[in-house]
C-alpha cells in the first residue's frame, strides 16, 4: 500500500484520525538531530524503510486504546500523544514507524520543536548542493567541502535569517511543502522562476560563483522527493489475523531485532496485550502516565521522557509482583494481571508520594527517584492514609536517601532488599507504620556497607551549608521539627543579613572589629538561618533580632510571629538556639546579651555545635553509641 509523503501529509492534514498509535508504543522520542538526518535521507533519496499498520475498522478498533500522531509543539524532553482516536472510527494503525512518521508530520506542518524557550522549526538549505550528482541541471565544476554544508536545521526564525554559513540559504521545510499544489501542476522553468522571485534570490550574494538558478532547482529536487517518495505500508492484519496479543507480540519482536526497546518499554507493551479483557477495560496507561507526568509538583522530580515512565513500571513491579528487574523471559501473564489488577490504586500511590515530596518541600532535592519507591509501596499498602508522624519519618528516609548516596549503583539489589524488609513487615502488621530504621537494618551486611546513616564528616560539612543551597529548607525542617506544612514558612537569617555584611552597620552596632570576619563569612551559612512565618518575614527583615521581638512583646497583641512565646527565652529556646548552662542565661537580660549582634561569634559557634547535635539525631548513624556532637 504505497503513499508519497505528499498525500499521507494530505490525508493526514485532512483527518488526523486517519493515522493512529496505539497504547503499546512508545512515546516520541527523536531528537532535533535525528529528524535533520531522516530529511537528509529522503533528500538523498536513500530507500524509506517499511512501515507496519495494522488498518482497523469499526469491529476491531472498538476495544482498542489509540491516539493521534503528535501535532502540536513537540518538546525535547519528549511529547505527550496527540488526542484519543473515536473507537467507532476506521484508522491506520501505526505499529512499526510512529517516529519516521510523526518526524514527517514535524517538518511538512512546521511544528515548534524547542526546549520551550524560543520556538524551533525544520529549515531546508536551498544551497546544499552536495545533491548536484542527481541533478544533471547543477553545474558540475562547483567545488563544495561536503562537511561544511548544511541540509535541514532546526532554528529559530532569527537564526534563520542571519548568516549561519556562507553556504546556507534558510526555507522553512512547511513553507516549501505547502508549495507542492501551488506548483504541482508547473514546468520545472516556472517553478524555478517564480521561487527566485519569491525569495529574492537576485539580490542574494551567492557564495562560490553557485548561480541563483541551482538553488531554485534544490528546491524543485525537494519537491521531487516530497511527491514522487513513496511509503510502503504494510497491513500485518492481513498476515497474523487482528488479535491484539499476536500484534503486541509482533511489535516488541521487530523492535527487537533493529531498535532494540528498553526493558520498560517492552514492559508497557507486555501489559497493553491484557487491556482488551474485560477485567481490564477500563485501564488507561498511557493516559495515567501523562496524566501524573503533567502535575505541576512532577515537573522538578522527574526529568520527563522515558525515565518517568520507568520509574512508574517500577514502583508497579516492586508492589505487584515478586520481582524488581523485568525480564522478558520470566514475566509472566499472572504478573501482567497483578500490575493491572493494582493499577488504579498504584496511580493513586504514586501521586500522593509526588505531592507529598513537594509538600515537605524536598522536590529540589530528588537525585534518585528510585529512592521514591519504598514510599509509594508504603502508600500503596497503607490506602494512602498515613500520619503526620510517618510524614515526619518518610521525610527523614528521602533526604537520608538523597544526602547519603545510597542509591548511587546497585540501586536494583538495594530495592529488593527494602522491598523484601517492607513486605515482611506488612506480612506480620498490616497497620505498620513506616519505620526507617527497618529500611535501615534491611541494608545490614551489604557488601558495599552502603546504609541511610551520614557520617560525622558528612554532617559537619551539612551544617556548613549556605543560605541559597537547595538542602536548606529539608534540613531546617528537620531541626526545627516540623511537621506543619500547612503553614507557610520562609528561610530567614536570624541575624540580618543587610547588617551582617555592611562594615559601617556592624560598627553602629558597636560589634567588635576583630568580629567582623568571622561575621561577614559565616551570616549566610545554616547555623544563622531559621524558619520564620511568610507573614513576619517583611516585619523583621534587617531589624537587629532583639528590638524586633522587643517590639512584638511590647505590643502584646499577637504573639504568633514568635510561635505564642510571650518571653525571650521561650522563644529563643524554641528556636532552636541553645543557651549555655550558666545562672545569667536565666534573666531577660542575658539572653538579650547572648542573641545579640555583639555576641555574634558565641551565638554562632553555639548554634552550629547543637544544630550537628541535631541533624545527627536525624540523619546520624543509628547504631553509635552516642551522639558524637554532644
Amino acid at each position: 500500500m504505497p503513499i508519497s509523503i505528499q498525500n499521507f501529509g494530505k490525508r493526514y492534514k485532512a483527518n488526523p484520525n486517519n493515522y493512529s498509535i496505539p497504547e503499546f508504543q512508545r512515546m516520541y522520542q527523536w531528537k532535533p538531530p535525528q529528524i535533520e538526518k531522516f530529511f537528509d535521507s529522503i533528500l538523498r533519496n536513500f530507500p524509506l524503510p517499511r512501515f507496519f499498520v495494522w488498518e482497523l475498522n469499526h469491529e476491531t478498533n472498538k476495544a482498542l486504546t489509540l491516539y493521534q500522531l503528535p501535532n502540536k509543539f513537540i518538546n525535547t524532553k519528549g511529547t505527550k500523544s496527540g488526542e484519543k482516536v473515536p473507537n467507532e472510527v476506521p484508522t491506520t494503525a501505526i505499529c512499526d514507524g510512529q517516529q519516521r512518521l510523526t518526524s514527517i508530520l514535524i517538518g511538512i506542518n512546521g511544528l515548534n520543536y524547542s526546549d520551550g524557550k524560543e520556538p524551533k522549526y525544520l529549515y531546508f538549505n536551498v544551497l546544499c548542493d552536495i545533491y548536484k550528482s542527481k541533478q544533471e541541471e547543477i553545474n558540475e565544476d562547483l567545488e563544495v567541502d561536503d562537511k561544511k554544508i548544511i541540509t535541514f536545521k532546526f532554528l529559530t526564525e532569527k537564526e534563520a535569517q542571519s548568516e549561519v554559513h556562507p553556504n546556507t540559504f534558510f526555507i522553512k521545510v512547511k513553507e516549501l511543502y505547502n508549495k507542492i499544489d501551488e506548483y504541482y501542476k508547473s514546468s520545472d522553468e516556472d517553478i524555478i522562476f517564480n521561487m527566485l522571485e519569491e525569495y529574492n534570490f537576485l539580490n542574494y550574494d551567492f557564495y562560490n560563483n553557485q548561480t541563483r538558478e541551482d538553488a531554485a532547482k534544490t528546491i524543485l529536487y525537494l519537491f521531487r522527493r516530497f511527491t514522487q517518495d513513496y511509503f510502503d505500508f504494510v497491513d500485518i492484519g492481513k498476515a497474523i489475523g487482528n488479535d491484539y496479543g499476536d500484534i503486541v507480540e509482533f511489535f516488541l519482536r521487530i523492535n527487537n531485532e533493529n531498535k532494540p526497546l528498553s526493558k520498560n518499554q517492552i514492559l508497557y507493551s507486555l501489559l497493553c496485550m491484557y487491556f482488551e479483557l474485560e477485567e481490564f477495560n477500563g485501564i488507561n496507561l498511557k493516559s495515567d502516565f501523562e496524566e501524573i507526568t503533567e502535575l505541576a509538583e512532577s515537573k522538578s522530580i522527574f526529568k520527563g521522557g522515558d525515565g518517568t515512565y520507568e520509574f512508574f513500571l517500577r514502583a508497579a513491579l516492586y508492589a505487584s509482583t515478586d520481582i524488581i528487574l523485568f525480564k522478558k523471559d520470566t514475566f509472566l501473564p499472572s504478573h501482567a494481571k497483578s500490575i493491572l489488577r493494582d493499577w488504579q490504586r498504584m496511580k493513586l500511590s504514586i501521586i500522593k508520594t509526588i505531592k507529598l515530596v513537594s509538600e515537605l518541600n524536598l522536590d529540589k532535592i530528588i537525585t534518585s527517584v528510585n529512592s521514591l519507591i519504598p514510599v509509594v509501596f508504603h502508600l500503596f499498602k497503607k490506602y494512602n492514609q498515613i500520619s503526620a508522624e510517618e510524614k515526619r519519618e518518610i521525610m527523614k528516609y528521602i533526604v537520608r536517601a538523597q544526602f547519603s548516596n545510597v542509591f548511587g549503583s546497585h540501586g536494583d539489589t538495594l530495592l529488593l532488599a527494602l522491598r523484601n524488609s517492607q513486605k515482611n513487615s506488612f506480612t506480620n502488621n498490616p497497620e505498620y507504620n513506616f519505620n526507617l530504621i527497618d529500611l535501615n537494618n534491611s541494608l545490614s551486611g551489604r557488601k558495599d556497607k552502603k546504609t541511610f546513616n551520614l557520617t560525622e564528616t558528612e554532617i559537619i560539612a551539612l551544617s556548613e551549608i549556605k543560605y541559597k543551597d537547595k538542602k536548606v529548607r529539608p534540613l531546617l525542617n528537620l531541626i526545627y521539627n516540623n511537621s506543619n506544612f500547612n503553614v507557610r514558612f520562609e528561610i530567614d537569617h536570624f541575624h540580618p543579613a543587610d547588617i551582617c555584611r555592611v562594615k559601617a552597620k556592624l560598627d553602629l552596632y558597636q560589634v567588635d572589629q576583630g568580629d567582623h570576619v568571622k561575621i561577614r563569612s559565616t551570616y549566610d551559612n545554616l547555623p544563622n538561618l531559621q524558619l520564620l512565618k511568610a507573614e513576619c518575614n517583611n516585619d523583621k527583615r534587617a531589624k537587629p533580632i532583639v528590638k524586633w521581638i522587643e517590639g512584638i512583646l511590647n505590643k502584646r497583641t499577637d504573639l504568633s510571629c514568635l510561635n505564642g512565646k510571650d518571653n525571650f527565652k521561650d522563644y529563643v529556646l524554641d528556636n532552636k538556639i541553645y543557651l549555655p548552662d550558666d545562672e545569667e542565661y536565666n534573666t531577660e537580660e542575658g539572653v538579650k546579651a547572648f542573641i545579640s549582634i555583639e555576641n555574634y561569634v558565641q551565638f554562632y559557634d553555639t548554634r552550629k555545635r547543637y544544630f550537628q547535635y541535631l541533624l545527627w539525631e536525624a540523619l546520624g548513624n543509628y547504631d553509635a553509641q552516642e551522639n558524637p556532637f554532644a
